[in-house]
């Protein structure tokens, strides 16, 4: 039975992706336990081969008064008539006369019985959970069974089911992560003029303790120019309820301002990250600033420090200093502060930022220790070749089991800008060297991610400090956003928003030297949709259409512009094809997104009828009405070369809308993303209630803010879904 044994090592194993923590904790499915202990029946009748079975115990005995019989099993399945009977099953002959085969069944205890009690310990615990809710559970299905609605095509990279001109079309392996539209919800914001955080929120970092309470960490000050209350300081807030609603805490317990490992005079300090370690201490890193500016906001020079506490909410005692600057000349010689920790094998590798002495050139650096709170020794060579870095810091390394890759996330300085304006992804096979890494910007200055200033992409993670992450690979971040206007160089007066890092390992790319042949089709019957996908060029040259509402030499089109060849946006011209003759539409004047070579540049497109709008990166750049061509057979794109361009990411879904019907009483509903990010809620009764969300994936529901329940393709735009207890 060791085939038994490996399922229930898979059914039971501790995480999502076997052997990778980062992937989360594993939560057996029913439908797999069900399936293992089918397999236990299986193992059980195939036991049975060897073994004679009759229906009485007279059967039996007749059946060893042959000697021949005398070693072999016999099973008794119908004694006096009744398959219940207390003389039933399985005997072997000893001594003269016939026993319960005692060393049978203690063979097949021994692999059903740790099932059993496993089972009877998560049914257990599952009720449990119930009780706490109070009743509040509530079993959620899709209307037409366990079949979504709402999704029309979910692209995987890959050319099936595409045809066309497959000489420039081609599918190409490159790891990238996307990041579509935020929610609305606001992770952090700054507080009323007198609180401890008016000045803003920032650097934020977001942990879910051991209990489920969720909590941010975030860099911040009361917005004065001067005083003990202006410089910047370690903060927090916590929310019992999954993000809908936090309580902030104030000044993290026990970290004071000015306590250094040299001086002891260290008048700043954010940047920080916490985690509970094996040894049961909460481990608090938090940047150390040698001096303040814009408004008491941290100032160089920049170190770091560590301190613990037994409980996440302090006080906390200091530790010690974390690692200290690099010699005149290298990399790290003015700056050096942790960012993140990645334990391999016994060794704890911490990746920072560093500047050299002029302070205006950042780089990302690795140094190494036994424990968690070092102190740590630099590797002294910077992490980032100069051909592929940016301006980086702030780096977050985790491992990413869907790409199979190493990832860094790190928030680009813009020099001129004196401030953050993009945030970058880069991927490698190896966590030791990052020579071969691939990029690609995440999110950036634009109306979608924020219009002035947008810094330090950082992944929710667990008390382990584990990422979470869903099994498709999906990674909830939140990340510093829109400072106001009047913002000191765009620092001051941050907030703090979720997103989702969607993973992508392949694109679809054409290179094509003329207009003629660079088709490429899918057969996708259609009327009203929703789009989303990313669009990219390699050269600054060329064009690329997307199609849709097609019946072969009819359809409409949207021409983006990727040689910025005219004065209008990346979604240049909006027109109709009426049987082989093209009618202009709209342009998109006014239009500030253009294309940028290398950018992954973020297009949604929404028709609704007569109605077509086309967003790039936030940007409504396409607002038109025509309604001659009412549905479709197949979408496409198309190459105008000479061009080197790709798209990737792609999801079709009917609308934004999600219908949830019969909802029990309920009084408040909401929609989830990745590790739970609040997407979508609403008040109110019984009844039907209609939600909207920008983007997939919205991954559960949630009711009373109790428990969560997955329809098992997740919920999309266009679902309707109900409460089976409800209807």
């Amino acid at each position: 039975m060791a085939g038994i044994k490996d399922q229930a090592n898979s059914v039971y194993r501790d995480f999502v992706v076997d052997g990778v923590p980062a992937s989360g904790q594993n939560d057996p499915a029913k439908s797999d336990i069900r399936n293992l202990f089918s397999a236990v029946d299986i193992g059980i009748a195939a036991a049975q081969a060897g073994i004679k079975i009759v229906a009485t115990t007279a059967d039996r005995d007749s059946y060893y008064a042959t000697p021949a019989n005398q070693s072999k099993l016999v099973y008794v399945n119908n004694n006096n008539g009744s398959a219940s009977d207390p003389a039933n099953g399985v005997y072997e002959y000893s001594g003269g006369s016939a026993r319960l085969a005692q060393g049978f069944y203690q063979g097949v205890a021994s692999v059903v019985q740790p099932l059993v009690d496993r089972a009877e310990t998560a049914a257990s615990s599952a009720q449990a959970s119930a009780t706490t809710a109070q009743n509040a559970a509530y079993d959620i299905a899709y209307l037409n069974g366990e079949t979504a609605n709402g999704p029309l095509y979910k692209s995987d990279g890959s050319l099936s089911g595409w045809s066309g001109d497959l000489t420039a079309w081609s599918s190409v392996q490159k790891p990238a992560l996307i990041s579509y539209n935020p929610p609305p919800f606001m992770a952090q914001e700054p507080g009323p003029a007198g609180s401890s955080d008016h000045g803003g929120v920032r650097e934020g970092y977001w942990l879910e303790d051991t209990d489920g309470t969720w909590y941010i960490f975030y860099g911040a000050g009361d917005g004065s120019t001067s005083g003990p209350d202006g410089p910047w300081r370690p903060q927090y807030a916590k929310s019992v309820d999954r993000g809908l609603n936090w309580t902030k805490l104030g000044e993290v317990p026990g970290i004071s301002l000015n306590h250094g490992y040299d001086s002891g005079m260290w008048p700043s300090r954010d940047n920080l990250f916490v985690f509970r370690h094996t040894d049961g201490f909460y481990y608090f890193h938090t940047l150390t600033a040698g001096s303040v500016t814009q408004n008491q906001i941290c100032g160089q020079p920049y170190t770091s420090d560590v301190w613990k506490a037994s409980n996440i909410n302090g006080p906390y005692t200091y530790v010690g200093y974390t690692l200290q600057q690099g010699p005149a000349g290298r990399f790290d010689a003015l700056d050096a502060y942790a960012s993140s920790l990645v334990k391999q094998g016994s060794t704890w590798h911490l990746f920072y930022s560093a500047t050299r002495e002029s302070g205006s050139e950042w780089y990302i650096g690795r140094a190494t220790a036994s424990t968690p709170y070092g102190p740590f020794t630099s590797t002294g060579v910077q992490v980032l070749p100069d051909n592929i870095r940016g301006q980086d810091e702030n780096p977050e390394v985790f491992w990413h089991p869907v790409l199979a890759k190493w990832v860094m996330l790190t928030n680009n300085v813009n020099k001129a800008l004196a401030g953050t304006d993009s945030n970058r992804a880069y991927f490698s096979d190896s966590l030791t060297d990052w020579s071969a890494a691939v990029v690609n910007i995440t999110q950036r200055i634009s109306p979608m991610d924020g219009v002035r200033a947008v810094g330090h992409s950082r992944p929710k993670r667990f008390a382990d400090y584990t990422v979470d992450m869903d099994g498709l690979g999906n990674v909830p971040v939140i990340f510093d956003t829109d400072p106001p206007p009047d913002s000191l160089g765009n620092h001051t007066g941050r907030r703090l928003k979720y997103a989702v890092l969607e993973p992508s390992n392949k694109e679809l790319r054409v290179q094509t030297t003329s207009s003629a042949g660079g088709d490429l089709k899918r057969s996708m019957l259609h009327d009203s949709f929703v789009a989303d996908f990313c669009l990219v060029t390699y050269a600054n040259q060329g064009s690329m259409n997307f199609t849709y509402r097609g019946h072969d030499d009819t359809y409409y089109k949207v021409i983006f512009d990727l040689g910025q060849n005219t004065t209008a946006g990346l979604a240049a011209i909006f027109s109709k094809v009426i049987a082989g003759t093209e009618t202009g539409i709209a342009n998109s004047v006014g239009a500030t997104v253009r294309s940028v070579v290398g950018l992954y540049h973020r297009i949604t497109v929404v028709v609704r009828g007569s109605v077509h709008r086309v967003y790039v990166d936030g940007e409504l750049q396409i607002n038109a009405v025509d309604g001659e061509i009412p549905y479709g057979r197949d979408i496409g794109f198309k190459g105008n070369g000479p061009l080197t361009a790709a798209v990737r990411g792609m999801t079709i879904r009917k609308n934004n809308d999600v219908t949830l019907k019969g909802r029990g009483g309920k009084s408040t509903i909401s929609l989830r993303g990745v590790g739970y990010i609040p997407l979508a809620a609403a008040d109110g009764g019984s009844g039907s209630t209609t939600l909207t969300i920008a983007h997939y994936p919205a991954s559960s529901v949630n009711s009373d803010l109790a428990n969560v329940y997955a329809p098992s393709t997740g919920v999309w735009g266009g679902d309707v879904i109900y409460d089976t207890n409800g209807q």
